[in-house]
Formats: structure tokens, sequence, C-alpha cells
């Protein structure tokens, strides 16, 4: 064969590269389109979670996705018309804080997350209590560790201070029969009776 007779084989590299060319655009404006595509859907949740004060929507949504594989969903989708920004990239993207309220349930479990890191904390700080063989004042040692945390927590907090107390000892003065005072143990009006803890 001649180099005449491969001339084809050029035609045929420069219609192949030109072919490459248009699928490599294709596809860049593919991704584009999935980027603008993600960034509306990611404000328009966003847009939602912040309408949402009782995080109704965030607490189904998150539901629905763990419950995915027991519950499966079917996922409907519109055919609608281009979506154009004009808006700029830094308002569109920008990462504001989501504010809203948590709904009773969701308190407590966000709260019993902590609740065994918690409780080891406060039995370490207790130990020192028996470790010197020092007077525990329930009333006291509750009031104080109530004060550092938000009124919401005051009853969750406080059945962990007593429940760790407790396991240190018992106090002398239940074997008395006699009723021990009351005590104020936070500005709300709740109040613990117990005798104070001396007997290790």
């Amino acid at each position: 064969m001649t180099h005449d007779d491969l001339h084809f084989v050029d035609r045929l590299v420069f219609d192949l590269q030109s072919k490459l060319d248009r699928i490599i655009s294709w596809g860049q404006q593919s991704i584009d389109l999935w980027i603008g595509y993600d960034r509306h859907v990611h404000k328009f949740i966003r847009t939602a979670i912040d309408m949402d004060k009782n995080r109704v929507f965030a607490q189904r949504l998150r539901q629905s996705v763990q419950t995915y594989f027991d519950d499966p969903w079917a996922l409907t989708y519109a055919n609608a018309d281009r979506l154009l920004d004009m808006r700029d990239e830094e308002m569109a993207l920008r990462d504001d804080e989501v504010t809203g309220e948590l709904p009773p349930d969701l308190e407590y479990e966000e709260f019993n997350e902590i609740r065994e890191q918690l409780a080891a904390i406060i039995e370490e700080q207790l130990a020192i209590y028996k470790t010197r063989q020092t007077p525990l004042d329930l009333g006291l040692v509750v009031r104080e560790y109530l004060a550092q945390y938000p009124r919401a927590r005051h009853f969750d907090v406080a059945r962990i201070v007593i429940d760790q107390a407790v396991r240190l000892g018992v106090a002398q003065a239940d074997f008395t029969g006699l009723p021990a005072k009351w005590q104020p143990i936070n500005d709300y009006g709740a109040k613990v009776q117990a005798h104070v803890i001396d007997k290790y």
C-alpha cells in the first residue's frame, strides 16, 4: 500500500477525534447541569428546613431515608422547564446556620446519646467524696450541678447525680426513721429530700 492509500486512516482518526470531542463536551454540559440542579435542590431543602420551626419535615425526611429498605418509597419527578440561576454564586451557596426548635422526643434522643458519658463524668467526680470520706450533701451537690445546665435538662441531670450518689454509700440518718429536710435544688421550685451520705 502506498501513502496515498492511507489517507482514509487520517480521515477516520479525524472523524473519531471530532466525535470524542463532542462526547466530552456533552459530558461536561451534563456535569454543569447536574451541579446547577444540585444547587437548586440543596437551596430548596435548606429553605424548607429554615421554615420548619418544629423540625417535622427534617424528622420525616430522616425517618424515610432510614426505613427505605424496610418500606421503599417511589420517587416521583416532574419534567419542568430549565431553571436559570441569576443570583451570585456566593449567595446561592452560602452556609447559613439552620435554626429551629426540636420536638421533645428528639431532644430526649439527643440527650440520651450523651447520657452514659455524662454519668461516667459525674461518677468520677463524686468518687472524690468516697476517697476522702467526706460527707456528701446531696441537696448542695445537685444544686451545683444543675447550675451548669439549662432548665430543660434539670430533671435528667438530677436523676443521674442521685443515681450515682446513692451507689457510693448510705446516710446513717436514714436508719433513724426521721424524714430529711426538703432542700431547693434550683431557682424554679424543684426540691430534694435526702439525708447527708456519710457512710461509704
